[in-house]
């Protein structure tokens, strides 16, 4: 969670590598520079953040039903 915070780490990178090819492999971005600026915002501004929150409630809500 510590880089879904804006934590600069190795593991940072590798989050933003993945979400850089992500995006390019979805045709939303074509440079890898400009994806993984983008990517990199998405963590800092804890927009990831809040979409791991809301995905987590939302998976533990189906599991008990």
């Amino acid at each position: 969670r510590a880089v879904f915070s804006g934590e600069r780490s190795a593991a940072r990178n590798i989050i933003v590598a993945n979400a850089a090819a992500a995006l390019i492999a979805a045709t939303a971005e074509t440079d890898p520079l400009v994806a993984a600026e983008r990517a990199g915002r998405a963590l800092d501004s804890g927009e990831t953040a809040t979409l791991l929150i809301r995905f987590a409630e939302r998976t533990q809500s189906l599991a008990a039903k």
